[in-house]
């Protein structure tokens, strides 16, 4: 089942729960040059719903941001084909590599058919879209190629997987979590979204940061 929420002036959250006991999230982002779609979900299905609702909508083409490799942040992508993908310059190659083996393991959860559909514009530090007020960077921690994204306009920080309650899974490392963490508590965001959480708050950032200080020594 989906659910479609409205954020800020601009901003549509998306959310499909799928995958049991695990809500996945989307976010759009009306932006006046184009439409920012922040990760593309769990297949043709996701895609098919996410763009019925840009067409009915939104008037602007499409630019999708992947916020890392996972697969239930990219199965989606085959319905966004010729669209601009924004991804870490590392992230398609890690979903070549991954491809096969997430469908074996996780192709139950699969909305639709799934293409694989690699990006084809890389940020390496950051990438500013400043004509539509987005600042796209490199945070990593849950993976090494995470991104983040933040709609100056809107006050709104979308973190992927960096946050998640109790803890996020950590593929990269602690230390660079953390490192991400701190930056976020820089922003002055008025909604932090994740990929599978709903609203973050300021403390959510700041409890993840405080039980990784005491979990993993330097991280403090």
């Amino acid at each position: 089942m989906y659910r479609v929420r409205d954020i800020g002036n601009r901003g549509v959250l998306f959310s499909t729960d799928t995958i049991t006991g695990c809500v996945t999230n989307m976010y759009l982002i009306k932006g006046d040059r184009s439409n920012y779609l922040i990760d593309t979900g769990l297949g043709s299905g996701t895609a098919a719903f996410v763009k019925e609702y840009i067409g009915a909508h939104c008037p602007n083409d499409v630019t999708v941001i992947n916020t890392h490799h996972h697969w239930d942040h990219v199965w989606g992508n085959g319905g966004f084909e010729g669209c601009r993908i924004i991804a870490h310059r590392t992230a398609g190659e890690k979903i070549r590599q991954t491809w096969d083996e997430s469908e074996v393991k996780h192709g139950r959860w699969k909305e639709g058919h799934i293409k694989m559909v690699l990006p084809d514009t890389p940020v390496d530090d950051t990438l500013w879209l400043r004509e539509d007020g987005l600042e796209i960077f490199h945070s990593p921690g849950h993976t090494a190629d995470s991104l983040s994204v933040y709609d100056h306009a809107d006050r709104v920080l979308y973190v992927g997987d960096n946050v998640e309650t109790p803890m996020p899974g950590i593929y990269d490392s602690a230390k660079n979590l953390a490192m991400s963490l701190r930056k976020y508590l820089g922003y002055d965001f008025a909604v932090c979204l994740a990929g599978h959480d709903p609203c973050v708050r300021r403390e959510d950032v700041e409890k993840v940061l405080d039980e990784l200080g005491k979990s993993h020594e330097g991280c403090a």
